[in-house]
């Protein structure tokens, strides 16, 4: 199978490459600025999206998976560019924050304000650009040459989004830790290496592919207090978990809601379309595989700038 990644040298992206990279019946071409670190395993395209198409214009593969598309100029630039059996856009499962009245396997064709009101501004420019993409997809291809796939907030050894780091630098110095409403609300926290593992098993399958949107969400949901407790069980943390109403830490700190990555999550349903369930698999223990790769991980115990406010503003040293 000839197969386009445009993206995928980091974290999720890297780990499936290489996953792809090492099935022999694959030919892999990577359009990355970061594509270097695949020299000698197939061909690579040193360079921004934008130009790395251009150079492959007029080219077809039978597979396109896509991890930096962010709008709907993305999608048009390929459509325009390359033929291609089917498009894989790697999205994202907090596309139902934009309206929660749509199911984590449907479009969302129309917006709710109300549910960006508690949104930083990026995150908000994120979803309605990803949403565009999807919405552009829906407009303009036929279902059997798209899937969307839509992830949950992801941990692992080697994350560059730095959301598990949150809480080991603070886990491992003597202060407490900040439990936001007292870290009671329900997250779906994705294995890195199992998702990775899952999306090439869905590749291979020519019989998954006529589904236009798939989830990874794991059928458990845990609660963020519960998460924090896995990682100070696997570092041999002493430091409190104190919980904090979102209303007290806004005045004491706003900083640190902007920042802190669980607060803000829920619970989905899983759908129809989880891969869990297409693969007939059962994702593993959190607590597992989260004390695995904190053992893993090289610990800084370098206070962070953020951290140093926190421990001013909320008055833990006295």
């Amino acid at each position: 199978m000839k197969i386009l990644v445009i993206g995928g040298t980091r974290f999720l992206g890297k780990k499936l490459t290489q996953l792809l990279v090492e099935n022999k019946k694959n030919k892999i071409v990577i359009i990355s600025r970061k594509a270097g670190i695949f020299n000698n395993q197939c061909m690579c395209l040193e360079t921004e999206r934008s130009e790395g198409i251009k150079k492959l214009k007029g080219s077809h593969f039978d597979l396109i998976i896509d991890f930096i598309a962010y709008n709907e100029d993305a999608i048009k630039q390929i459509k325009d560019s390359l033929t291609f059996k089917r498009y894989f856009l790697i999205s994202t499962c907090w596309m139902p924050k934009l309206n929660i009245n749509y199911q984590m396997n449907e479009f969302i064709m129309e917006i709710d304000p109300e549910n960006l009101t508690n949104l930083p501004q990026v995150t908000v420019d994120y979803l309605l650009g990803k949403r565009t993409a999807e919405n552009y997809l829906k407009a303009n291809f036929k279902s059997s040459h798209f899937t969307i796939v839509r992830l949950p907030l992801l941990l692992g050894v080697d994350d560059h989004t730095g959301r598990l780091e949150f809480y080991v630098s603070r886990l491992i110095d003597p202060f407490p830790v900040i439990l936001v409403d007292g870290g009671d609300n329900l997250c779906q926290l994705g294995f890195v290496d199992e998702i990775a593992h899952s999306l090439s098993k869905i590749i291979q399958s020519q019989d998954l592919h006529n589904l236009t949107i798939i989830e990874a969400l794991p059928s458990t949901a845990t609660k963020v207090k519960d998460v924090l407790k896995i990682i100070k069980h696997s570092l041999g943390s002493t430091s409190d978990l104190l919980p904090y109403s979102r209303e007290e830490i806004d005045l004491s700190c706003p900083e640190y809601l902007l920042e802190e990555p669980l607060w803000r999550e829920r619970e989905f349903a899983v759908t129809s379309s989880n891969i869990y369930n297409l693969l007939d698999i059962v994702s593993k223990d959190i607590e597992v595989w989260l004390e695995n790769v904190c053992n893993q991980m090289e610990h800084s115990k370098s206070i962070s700038k953020l951290r140093k406010i926190e421990l001013d503003k909320m008055n833990f040293q006295d």
